[in-house]
């Protein structure tokens, strides 16, 4: 027990050793000399501590843990983000304020295009991908939205 408190005592002392706690560190450090301390270790216990940016004791398990719950949650959190996207049908009620420009405020009108040929110029334009389905697009203003999207928006 001795010998723990001394070795504690040395920690401490060289935790917060900023060059005004020259006193406390001798001390400490006959007090470890005393109790059974060798100077090896002392010597390796300083050094622990005079290394810049690294910690006593790293990577202990709660670190682990931690590191792998926010991996997790970071992994869940784009994968929903993705599931999201992929899905007009979830983010469609959405409505988004807009945004302020130097121009002035600006809205977005949000809706699916049922007119998919108005966005390219030729039926032979339309891409295979865009013929069967319909896109959820947002417009600037509410005449471009009606255009796409027909007179019910």
């Amino acid at each position: 027990p001795q010998k723990w408190k001394a070795k504690l005592r040395l920690i401490i002392v060289f935790k917060k050793d900023r060059g005004d706690r020259n006193r406390q560190k001798d001390m400490a450090q006959k007090h470890a000399v005393q109790n059974g301390v060798t100077p090896r270790r002392i010597a390796l216990i300083k050094k622990k501590f005079e290394r810049q940016g690294a910690p006593p004791c790293r990577m202990r398990l709660r670190e682990w843990i931690f590191r792998i719950t926010s991996l997790l949650m970071m992994v869940l959190l784009f994968t929903i983000l993705g599931l999201f996207l992929s899905k007009p049908e979830l983010y469609a009620k959405f409505k988004p304020p807009g945004e302020y420009k130097l121009s002035g405020w600006q809205t977005c009108e949000c809706c699916f295009i049922t007119n998919i040929e108005k966005l390219f110029s030729g039926h032979r334009d339309i891409p295979a991908q865009y013929l069967n389905r319909k896109l959820f697009w947002c417009f600037n203003n509410v005449d471009d939205a009606k255009h796409f999207c027909g007179d019910d928006y």
